[in-house]
């Protein structure tokens, strides 16, 4: 399902925009939307923790949508 719906949104060279992030320490939150020909998601949501190697640690949530 997740393959399916990225894949549906990535069709259609999709548009995304930042709402709002922050980042402390060493984790990052950030609010998310995207847009393409055939669907939208205006509620996306993303975590990062980091290490000194890097991402250690990663989340998404979206509603995917189908626009009309």
């Amino acid at each position: 399902m997740v393959r399916h719906s990225t894949g549906e949104m990535l069709r259609g060279q999709p548009t995304y925009r930042m709402r709002n992030g922050t980042f402390r320490r060493r984790c990052l939150f950030i609010e998310w939307k995207a847009v393409s020909e055939s669907a939208q998601m205006n509620d996306g949501i993303g975590t990062f923790v980091f290490t000194d190697e890097g991402i250690r640690a990663q989340t998404v949530r979206y509603t995917l949508e189908a626009r009309k």
